[in-house]
């Protein structure tokens, strides 16, 4: 049998078992894994290690966008006093900045517009912002708050959150009512009053029979007490605690919506004039010349409420006299009146004895009927005491009122001759009222000792101290330490020296207008005192004139001390030299530098890109798009929110990263 040569093109594959394809399957599988890998390790060594130009700005973006994130992150813990376009998305940074911006108690229309709307919807957000909302600011909330939110607010932050927008309050009364329903809690409820900004009285109407909510709520926000109920408002227990609360705290207590039998109550009535004699404001019981006597010798002031005729009534004059004479300094009185009045007063002088304090009253209506007090009386120290201290604090009190004091008849009387030389006593008036410097005994007025003392218990008798007193430095040093009011006083030698008026400005900013014109006009001086953080008032009455004009100068002090007030010390003609403000706006954020140029583009450009607001500037400038965007774009400042000022600010400022 012969046997068949095999060759290769004779040779035929035999089919591939179902075994073996499934090898090649894995195996090509593997090896694209392994390419697959191979090629990110080969992308990722491109972008550290490859000097490939694309690469290399791939990196460098990479890195500038993670130092702009951490600026981010940095800024974000800074309060500015407006909300940067940057954060307007962040809703920690927006309950942060309401927490602990300067103005608390006021939020402005442009800083709510100025939070992107999305934050709107976060409850959080707006209870921040319901807690300093006002006015202007509380029909533009209210477009974010729907019947659901507001359900939503109470459910989250109870009914506090309610009663702190009234506008809720009138849009959803049911709310309200379902709310104060469930308290049943005074102390809850005196909570909540207590922590409203803004109280409102549609709240109060459940209440109004409430003495301890009422109480409460009245004397803390300083109420009208109309919004009691009539109940209370008769009752004569519950109003005297009222007016009381009220009259310490300086409130208003409107005694016109008291019922009617109280106001002709005159036991009651009595018992409000003696805390204030405007109680007797509407009461019908002032046409009674028996009560308004009664009623003058609780309070001397009710005086003021004295009908006219009454004032003219010789006889209720005299009455007056008889009782309470001081009260007639506070009321105008005829001439021919008057001197009758002064008789009557004096003869009572002369037959009062025993009774200081109506003998105190009576010399207060007219201290030149002192010579007639008796010499034991003069005497007393604790009686003239009590009559300097009760006459000073009656013309502190009504000082629009009466005339000037005058002290010099003071000094005629015997009493002062022999206890003016008493030092101990005269620092004791001088502690009362300045004024008594000038009746001291004249060793006195020039020991330096005593002038010391009089001017540490009476930082104003400065004006009284001799003159030539001043003439010794350690005195006039002396003087300084305890008050600066003294340097105006002092001899021009001293004003022309740096270390009296360095210490005179540290005791005060306004001294540096005392100075001499010498040191007014040394830039030098000037610039030292800036440096060594001494700083004075800087108006054109505090720097010479020459330089007021002095751009150098002015630009100096501007590195040294960043000012609001350049408009104050700066001569007109600088601040309307273009070149001078656009460097002064480089140092200063003074707004009022741009107050001159107001229509300038050129200006407003250059502001902007300062950083600075144009709220100053013409309104057409003020709305240009490519402004708003300089402005926008170098500090943030926006009107509004806007995606594109918003992504322009992330790209300038941040470098374009993500947040």
């Amino acid at each position: 049998m012969k046997r068949k040569n095999l060759t290769d093109s004779s040779l035929k594959k035999a089919p591939p078992s179902k075994k073996s394809k499934e090898t090649t399957s894995l195996k090509s599988y593997n090896q694209q894994q392994s390419n697959q890998h191979d090629r990110v390790k080969l992308i990722l060594s491109d972008l550290f290690e490859s000097t490939n130009e694309n690469q290399q700005r791939l990196r460098d973006k990479f890195v500038l966008q993670s130092k702009g994130k951490v600026k981010w992150l940095e800024n974000r813990n800074v309060i500015n006093p407006h909300i940067p376009i940057e954060f307007s998305k962040d809703k920690e940074y927006i309950c942060n900045y309401l927490a602990k911006r300067k103005n608390r108690h006021r939020l402005l229309e442009t800083e709510l517009k100025s939070i992107h709307e999305d934050l709107f919807q976060d409850l959080d957000v707006l209870y921040s912002i319901m807690k300093y909302q006002d006015n202007s600011t509380i029909n533009c909330l209210i477009d974010y708050i729907d019947e659901q939110k507001a359900r939503a607010l109470v459910g989250k932050f109870g009914v506090s959150a309610l009663l702190r927008h009234p506008i809720l309050i009138n849009i959803y009364p049911y709310l309200l009512v379902k709310c104060i329903r469930e308290l049943q809690d005074t102390e809850t409820i005196l909570r909540i009053i207590g922590e409203l900004h803004i109280p409102s009285l549609f709240y109060l109407g459940f209440f109004t029979d409430d003495k301890e909510i009422m109480l409460k709520s009245i004397c803390d926000h300083n109420l009208t007490i109309n919004i009691l109920s009539t109940d209370l408002l008769d009752d004569e227990d519950f109003l005297y605690e009222l007016a009381l609360k009220m009259n310490q705290k300086n409130g208003y207590f409107e005694s016109k919506y008291l019922s009617s039998r109280l106001l002709e109550d005159e036991s009651f009535m009595l018992k409000l004039v003696k805390l204030k004699g405007d109680h007797l404001r509407d009461c019908p019981l002032i046409d009674d010349s028996a009560f308004m006597l009664r009623a003058i010798m609780e309070n001397f002031a009710a005086i003021y409420h004295v009908p006219e005729d009454m004032k003219n009534d010789l006889a209720f004059l005299k009455q007056v006299a008889g009782q309470c004479a001081k009260s007639l300094l506070l009321i105008e009185i005829d001439i021919a009146v008057l001197t009758s009045l002064q008789k009557e007063v004096l003869r009572n002088v002369k037959k009062e004895r025993s009774d200081k304090k109506r003998i105190i009253d009576l010399f207060i209506f007219n201290p030149t009927f002192l010579k007639h007090a008796s010499e034991e009386l003069l005497q007393d120290s604790s009686f003239m005491t009590k009559y300097w201290e009760d006459f000073c604090n009656l013309h502190a009190r009504f000082y629009k009122s009466l005339p000037l004091i005058d002290l010099s008849w003071l000094q005629d009387f015997n009493f002062m001759n022999q206890r003016k030389k008493d030092e101990e006593y005269m620092i004791s008036l001088i502690t009362i009222n300045h004024h008594a410097f000038h009746f001291a005994a004249d060793n006195l007025r020039c020991d330096k000792s005593f002038v010391l003392k009089s001017l540490q218990a009476k930082k104003k008798t400065s004006k009284f101290i001799p003159k030539e007193l001043f003439e010794d430095r350690e005195f006039a040093l002396n003087c300084l330490n305890i008050t600066g009011r003294v340097f105006k006083h002092f001899p021009d030698r001293f004003k022309d020296e740096e270390c009296f008026v360095c210490l005179a400005v540290k005791q005060h900013f306004s001294n540096m207008r005392f100075a001499s014109d010498r040191l007014k006009d040394d830039s030098v001086f000037l610039l030292r005192l800036h440096k060594e953080r001494i700083e004075f008032e800087l108006t054109r009455n505090a720097i010479s004139h020459r330089l007021q004009n002095d751009e150098n100068f002015l630009l100096d002090l501007l590195e040294i001390h960043i000012t609001e007030q350049m408009v104050f010390f700066c001569s007109e003609g600088v601040l309307k030299n273009k070149e001078f403000v656009l460097k002064a706006m480089k140092r200063s954020r003074d707004e009022d530098l741009f107050m001159n140029f107001s229509g300038s583009k050129e200006i407003a450009r250059e502001a902007a890109t300062l950083g600075c607001d144009l709220a100053n500037f013409d309104d057409k400038i003020y709305n240009d798009k490519g402004l708003r965007r300089l402005v926008a774009k170098h500090s943030g400042i926006q009107t509004e929110f806007s995606q594109e000022l918003f992504d322009l600010r992330m790209e300038f400022a941040y470098h374009d990263c993500k947040v």
